[in-house]
Formats: structure tokens, sequence, C-alpha cells
């Protein structure tokens, strides 16, 4: 998967599932617009136990998301609020999955 799309599974979960052999459950992070922060302003949701194919479904009304297979990083792990700061040139990704490429800007958040 690649930055600034709405699915910014990382390289590292998606090729993690396609060795598995086995149905995965992992964890969703959807961002979604915050107006109670401000303008433009985004906050980061987190469920646990979640299908790639179900966070799809769950992604599709949200601004960005991302599956995060269990190896790659925990739910608990993930729950963990992180300023998300870097910088993401096209066709990459944040160096951290609980932050998303921004596609306007190409700015983590």
């Amino acid at each position: 998967m690649s930055c600034c799309g709405k699915n910014q599974t990382t390289t590292k979960s998606a090729g993690l599932l396609a060795k598995d052999e086995t149905i995965v459950i992992g964890t969703g992070v959807f961002l979604v617009p915050a107006p109670e922060k401000g303008v433009l302003e985004y906050r980061t949701v987190v469920v646990e136990n979640l299908s790639p194919e179900e966070t799809i479904k769950r992604g599709y009304n949200c601004t960005a998301f991302r599956w995060v297979h269990p190896n790659e990083m925990s739910f608990s792990q993930l729950s963990v609020a992180r300023d998300c700061y870097g910088f993401c040139p096209t066709g990459r990704e944040c160096s951290d999955p609980r932050c998303f490429c921004d596609g306007t800007s190409n700015w983590c958040r």
C-alpha cells in the first residue's frame, strides 16, 4: 500500500499478511475529522480484532485508515497517543503506524 490514499496499510503489515496462511485478526486505525478541535483537525480511532476486509469496510467514510498486523504493532501499543511529525514524500509512508500521510501537504499527522 502507499502513501496518500485512503487505505494506508503499511508495506510491513501487507507483507506479513501475504505470508500468513490463516485468517489474521489485527487492528484498524482510522483517521477521522475532529471538528471539536478546530478547522482541518483530525483524531485517530483505534479498533481491535478486525480483519483487513472489515477494516476496509469501516474505513470507507474516513479520511484515511490502515490495518495493522499484530506482529507489526499490538492494539495496546497503537492505543498510546503519539504526536506525529515528519515528511512523507509521495509514495512513502509515515514511520509510525499510528500516523497518516496527509496527501495535500505530505506531512504525517
